[in-house]
This record gives structure tokens, C-alpha cells and sequence, in this order.
């Protein structure tokens, strides 16, 4: 999904700490300027486009990535999350990824998008705030933003109190494979 500069601009300014992970980073354009932030793709030829990143790039299963718990800041997700097959799955690997008190930020197509309903989840405010809820998020900031009313941005953090979620699958890769 193309967003504009200024949500672009927005997003960073709300990002916490110094370790970053760019989950569907495509073309690094979101996290590009970062040192040690990491992006993760499923496409080798979208990280051959990131040309500029300073951070690192890995590819691989955001539902199988191989890192320990608790090793990031903030979590982004400009364009990827509504590709997710399970949502709910997703926010609880980032639940585990994320340090006590660490963030999410997203960008994901407003309800207005109806056109991608077939194609991607749309969720609307109420069901970003069950969401995040539901996996141990307290929701911050959940607007729609851009001057064409298209793109929902969500910012939450995750409670210091909930215990971190993993499937014993990906604990054995993170076991196995860690960053």
C-alpha cells in the first residue's frame, strides 16, 4: 500500500527506542535511515529494492521470525498487517518480540477502502481496539489519517503485566535461530 510522506513522517515520530523491527518492509522506505532497526520481507526482490537501508534485512516468515523475546522498541507495520491470516496470531508474536512496555505502529487501509475488502482485512476502529485488547495492547492512537480519509494509523502499547504469547513453534525457531 503507497502512503504519503506525512504519514510516513508521522509514524517515525512516534516510534520508541532504538531497536526497530519493520515487519513487511518491502523497499526500506519506512525504516530506511534507522542503523539498528531490522527489516524483514517474505520477498527476496522487494529486499533487493531497499537499496539504501541501513539497518539490517533478513528474509523471512514474520509467523516463524527468528528472534528471541523481548529484543525490540517499537514494531511497525506500514502496509503489511492487513495481510496477516490469523490478526489476532500476529499481535501475539509481537506481543513476544516487543520489550515490556514497547510499541506498535501501524498502517493499514481504512474502512473506506472497500475495494480491497477482498483482498486484505479491513478493520475498523472498534476492531483494532478489540484487537489489540485482546492481546495484551492498550491502544494509544487509532485514527484515520492522509487528506483522502484512506489509511488507518494505530499506535499501541503493549501492557507490562501480560505474560509475552508464543506458539511452541515458533519458540523452538526463535530457540534455534536467534537474532
Amino acid at each position: 500500500m503507497v502512503y504519503p510522506s506525512s504519514m510516513r513522517e508521522e509514524l517515525i515520530s512516534q516510534i520508541e527506542g532504538s531497536r526497530i523491527l519493520d515487519f513487511g518492509v518491502g523497499t526500506g522506505y519506512t525504516t530506511k535511515q534507522f542503523p539498528r532497526a531490522v527489516g524483514i520481507d517474505l520477498s527476496m526482490r522487494m529486499l533487493e529494492r531497499a537499496k539504501d537501508y541501513r539497518g539490517q534485512l533478513i528474509r523471512t516468515d514474520f509467523l516463524r521470525a527468528p528472534f528471541k523475546s523481548a529484543c525490540f522498541d517499537t514494531i511497525i507495520s506500514a502496509g503489511s498487517f492487513y495481510y496477516l491470516p490469523d490478526p489476532v496470531e500476529g499481535l501475539r508474536i509481537f506481543n513476544y518480540l516487543l520489550k515490556s512496555g514497547g510499541v506498535i505502529l501501524l498502517l493499514c487501509p481504512n474502512t473506506t477502502l472497500r475495494l480491497f475488502k477482498p483482498f486484505v482485512h479491513i478493520y475498523s476502529h472498534q476492531s483494532f481496539k478489540d484487537l489489540f485488547n485482546k492481546t495484551g495492547f492498550t491502544p494509544e492512537i487509532i485514527k484515520t489519517s492522509s487528506s483522502r480519509g484512506y489509511i488507518c494509523f494505530c499506535k499501541a502499547r503493549k501492557n507490562s503485566e501480560v505474560k509475552d504469547h508464543l506458539t511452541a513453534e515458533n519458540a523452538e525457531i526463535a530457540e534455534r535461530d536467534s537474532y
